[in-house]
């Protein structure tokens, strides 16, 4: 779980700003939020199960999201790919000093109930720095440091040590490449599993993406999950009663193809989705089932929630965070609702799942929907420079107002639309 991240001189971002999932020591007017959009991950911390994040259109929103997504590519891949940091790494380009500056990335987290921070700093595809630190007594400590291709591995990480050297051959750590990733491909048991709960955050930005209807499929398939992803459809007020597969006539439907692609796709299934739904009488007695083409029947509210329900299964049960760019997007403000409210109660997140969301939905600035502190704002300056806060940081915004008129009298309201 997510304790904070932060990020500097990356895209729209020219100084270093922290999206914090820590709550905050305020009180909300409804004090069944504080139980409930907040729990104890231990005796001395206490975080936020959802944050949603408010912004002008072109104010930065999504590089938040891509400052994260960034940062678990590079953290699964630097060793794979050498290209990785180049891909996703875009500094802040409207300042000349910080177009050759490097761009800094650390993650706060709680693994096996340890706190630890890791980060690194990359400039032009190349790994500048890099640190891991733990509270594993209670006690700030030391795992490594990293200059270049200089690594100091401290006394609470000697399994890392016998690794060292090799920090100092390229062809085995290169200088594209982190050494927390290549301890962990070198199966360095810490190391794998830092990386491993790195690689549990799931960024969403794309949800027309076709990988997410596959997926779906996939778990329609499994009739355990089919049954929680129409239960959860149900919740949403989805009328579905089922959803099957069935394969398509395969050479009618590669007919639309050359004949290279066709080959390529002679021994592969080609399968669609049906939905089914109840046909009533006027009396409203239950007469028969319609099947429809999933594609051509449900709305792309529908599409977009169901083509969410296995990852939100999946997030939920595993305890892991999910980032959701233009959250809100072909979803009806009552949709959006009951999805956060899926992270915000304890009967559907006991293992305290956390969501940060991009919304424009003003029907959660509301004190009886999310606490000040779930609420963050970005803005940007005439200088293109993007700065984030939460709703905690200003003062005059009681905890028993609406949060979007207190926001509109503060002249705060370019943070909304």
């Amino acid at each position: 779980m997510i304790i904070e991240f932060s990020f500097g001189n990356f895209r729209s971002f020219k100084t270093m700003e922290t999206l914090s999932m820590l709550a905050a020591n305020i009180v909300a007017r409804d004090r069944a939020l504080d139980e409930s959009n907040t729990f104890a991950a231990s005796d001395k911390l206490k975080l936020l199960h959802s944050k949603a994040i408010y912004g002008a259109n072109a104010s930065g929103k999504s590089n938040i999201v891509k400052a994260i997504f960034a940062f678990v590519q590079i953290v699964k891949n630097s060793v794979k790919n050498e290209n990785t940091i180049k891909h996703h790494v875009q500094p802040f380009e409207l300042n000349a000093a910080n177009a050759e500056e490097p761009t800094y990335f650390q993650l706060m987290f709680m693994h096996q109930n340890v706190p630890y921070s890791y980060g690194f700093e990359v400039d032009k595809g190349v790994v500048v720095s890099e640190w891991l630190f733990g509270s594993p007594k209670g006690r700030v400590v030391s795992y490594f440091t990293r200059e270049g291709n200089e690594v100091s591995v401290k006394n609470a990480f000697k399994s890392a040590r016998p690794f060292v050297q090799l920090s100092k051959n390229d062809s085995i750590v290169g200088s594209s490449a982190l050494f927390l990733t290549t301890l962990s491909a070198l199966n360095n048991k810490v190391a794998k599993d830092i990386i491993n709960t790195i690689s549990e955050i799931v960024v969403l930005s794309n949800l027309k993406e076709p990988i997410f209807k596959y997926h779906l499929i996939e778990s329609v398939g499994q009739e355990s999950t089919k049954k929680r992803i129409l239960a959860l459809a149900k919740s949403a007020d989805i009328d579905l009663v089922d959803l099957n597969i069935v394969e398509k006539d395969k050479s009618t439907f590669l007919q639309q193809f050359p004949e290279e692609v066709r080959e390529m796709f002679k021994d592969i299934n080609i399968t669609e989705l049906q939905s089914i739904r109840h046909q009533y009488a006027d009396n409203g007695e239950i007469t028969g089932k319609v099947v429809s083409d999933y594609d051509e029947w449900e709305s792309e509210g529908t599409k977009k929630i169901l083509a969410l329900s296995p990852i939100l299964m999946q997030v939920l049960s595993a305890g892991s965070t999910l980032i959701i760019d233009e959250f809100d997007s072909r979803l009806h403000p009552n949709l959006s609702e009951q999805i956060v409210s899926l992270f915000n109660h304890p009967s559907t997140n006991p293992k305290h799942a956390q969501l940060i969301f991009v919304t424009h939905n003003t029907s959660f600035l509301k004190p009886d929907k999310l606490r000040r502190d779930q609420i963050c704002l970005v803005s940007k300056n005439r200088y293109g420079n993007s700065t984030l806060s939460t709703l905690v940081e200003f003062k005059g915004i009681r905890n028993d107002a609406s949060y979007d008129k207190e926001i509109g009298k503060a002249r705060m309201g370019l943070f909304l639309f």
